[in-house]
């Protein structure tokens, strides 16, 4: 049975599965409340989803370019990678020997002519070298890879290098063994310099030879 409606008229309505109390203005009441209460929750629902896509757009945004949200420059500005931002350091390198001939058989300064040419891993001590020949050719050996990038283990070579010059610290080698020891000296004072800097290698002069008078 539906509800009568007439004005100002309080009359329950009967059979309509409300209370017996609740009249038809009551029920009108409620469905006003009703549709305000929706009114009032949209208003507030817009602007929270709104804001909160802008906050997920800003945040995709911001991993697309790699860069964390919250921080104004990237972890790695301003890094230099080795060798890069720092001045070369210029080291002379070795000349070949002239008159007079160093007292030695030619085959025995085969290393000294790749050390010359640098033609860093053929740099090898001679058969029957003595114990600070060795130490010297393996040191310059070092040094003279890791000066040349002609390996990939710099920093292996720098050590062994800097080793060798501390073993013949202050002892005067002759001839080409000098020469040698003198290079080998730059070299890693150089590179002690200024770890992260390029060996920039000054040829000498043409014609400039090593005596061993």
């Amino acid at each position: 049975m539906r509800c009568r409606f007439r004005p100002l008229v309080r009359e329950p309505c009967i059979n309509s599965g409300l209370p017996d109390w609740m009249t038809v203005g009551d029920v009108r009441f409620v469905g006003l409340l009703l549709r305000q209460c929706k009114l009032y929750f949209v208003i507030l629902l817009v602007p929270i989803m709104t804001a909160s896509a802008c906050d997920s757009g800003f945040s995709r945004s911001m991993k697309a370019s790699g860069q964390p949200s919250g921080s104004g420059n990237s972890s790695t500005a301003g890094s230099t990678l080795p060798g890069r931002g720092h001045s070369p350091l210029t080291v002379t390198w070795v000349s070949s020997l002239g008159p007079p001939a160093p007292p030695a058989p030619p085959s025995t300064l085969d290393w000294y002519t790749a050390l010359v040419n640098r033609q860093c891993v053929s740099v090898m001590a001679p058969p029957g070298a003595s114990r600070s020949l060795s130490t010297l050719v393996r040191g310059v050996r070092a040094a003279c890879i890791a000066a040349t990038g002609a390996s990939p283990s710099v920093t292996k070579h720098w050590n062994i290098a800097t080793q060798a010059y501390e073993e013949l610290a202050g002892m005067q080698m002759p001839c080409e063994e000098g020469a040698a020891q003198n290079l080998l000296g730059r070299l890693v004072q150089a590179h002690r310099r200024d770890t992260e800097a390029r060996i920039s290698i000054v040829l000498p002069a043409p014609g400039q030879q090593t005596g061993c008078g």
